[in-house]
């Protein structure tokens, strides 16, 4: 045996198991390893050992991905159920705001009913009167001072139906002498309709899409009324932190604004609500004292 040329084969036999050397070295190194049981048999070992470490190495790959294998789909299925709660969630919320904004359309045409609510701000309590009857309605803001109950200034809309007068007493607003009484006639209404019942109510389709999605829905009674809770109501121009809305009705049973500080003083404004049906007289639709407020131009 030439030991000089099995030195070159064994130092060829890495090269050669794993296909790195020319054809005709291959082929040089082939013809030498069926002639010499020697090299052959270091050339076995070698392959079986690279077989191992490949086998060894195939394991852990395949370990691996059986693991991450499991990972992958447990998350796809926590991912699943995510999604399927979040969307109950929206189509739950979407069918009580749209059913709401409807119940509070139907009641707002409705024949004959006297809304009152209130609004509480800083310094002052807003005491709003709606007289409906029909097509005909006499609506009647009062302002008055919150610390002492008096009574800063009256504003009354009264609409027949196809024209709007207003009747302003001791109003501020428009730098009226004190106790003076005075009338627009023909002039478009201030007075909100219950306008806070729009707190649900949404800009676009986006708003909506948002109050669906984020928005925290939940049953509590509130002033005696069935209500439906909102938390976290997306609204461009007010900070709402709790919103009350009558399931019957769908008006606000009671709204609840954010903290502020106004000067040295913090507070949240907050309104409430409350409705009644078939009480509404054509007495209710009259100004008293009529007479004494002066028509302006």
């Amino acid at each position: 045996m030439d030991n000089k040329k099995c030195n070159i084969i064994k130092d060829l036999l890495p090269s050669y198991t794993d296909g790195l050397i020319t054809k005709e070295t291959e082929e040089f190194v082939k013809k030498h390893l069926e002639e010499c049981d020697s090299c052959k048999k270091i050339y076995n070992n070698m392959k079986n050992l690279n077989l191992k470490e490949e086998t060894k190495s195939n394991k852990k790959i395949i370990d691996f991905t059986k693991k991450f294998r499991r990972k992958y789909n447990f998350l796809k299925i926590i991912v699943i159920l995510i999604l399927f709660f979040f969307i109950i969630s929206f189509i739950k919320n979407a069918i009580i705001i749209t059913s709401l904004v409807k119940k509070a359309d139907n009641t707002l045409n409705a024949d004959n009913y006297h809304l009152t609510y209130y609004i509480y701000d800083i310094d002052t309590i807003q005491k709003i009167d709606y007289y409906v009857i029909n097509n005909r309605y006499l609506a009647k803001q009062m302002t008055m001072d919150k610390e002492n109950g008096k009574t800063l200034g009256i504003m009354t809309e009264v609409y027949d139906g196809e024209t709007c007068d207003i009747y302003y007493e001791n109003f501020a607003e428009l730098e009226n002498p004190k106790d003076k009484k005075i009338v627009l006639k023909n002039v478009e209404s201030f007075i909100p309709k219950y306008g806070y019942q729009s707190d649900i109510r949404n800009e676009g389709i986006i708003d909506f899409v948002i109050n669906c999605a984020f928005s925290d829905i939940d049953t509590v009674k509130c002033n005696g009324r069935e209500t439906y809770r909102f938390k976290n109501l997306f609204r461009h121009s007010s900070n709402i932190m709790e919103t009350f809305i009558d399931k019957d009705t769908g008006l606000t049973v009671r709204n609840i604004g954010d903290w502020i500080m106004v000067g040295d003083k913090e507070y949240n404004k907050m309104i409430e609500g409350y409705i009644e049906f078939n009480t509404v007289t054509e007495n209710d639709l009259r100004v008293q004292d009529s007479d004494d407020y002066t028509v302006q131009n």
